[in-house]
């Protein structure tokens, strides 16, 4: 069985974290071996990042394109051209990837409020 991450080299893993700060490995579901036959490693939106997607979604035709674009922005490996064949191949997969990305970005965090 082949995970995502152990495909991946750790020096090259510290000079992204050296570069975007936090980064994070998404794997692709596993296939039917069991294996994760592809991913990606995305870095957290930066406050510029979040202004654009948060004016492109509330455009009517950016909506459309705005999580796409943004998880585009935060990936750092593959490059664009690589992401792009998968999804071609696995378009339904696109939204599942955007998703975990806007979660760890803080999107389905919890907070608390307590009358005062």
């Amino acid at each position: 069985m082949t995970k995502f991450v152990d495909t991946l080299d750790k020096d090259q893993i510290a000079a992204w974290k050296a570069q975007h700060g936090e980064v994070h490995a998404i794997p692709a579901p596993r296939d039917a071996d069991g294996n994760e036959p592809f991913g990606v490693v995305v870095r957290l939106p930066s406050e510029a990042d979040y202004l654009m997607f948060r004016e492109a979604a509330f455009d009517e035709e950016g909506r459309k394109t705005a999580g796409l674009t943004l998880f585009d922005d935060c990936v750092v490996y593959p490059d664009r051209a690589a992401v792009a064949a998968y999804f071609r191949r696995r378009p339904f997969e696109q939204p599942v990837f955007v998703d975990k990305l806007l979660e760890l970005a803080g999107s389905k965090a919890k907070v608390e409020a307590k009358k005062l």
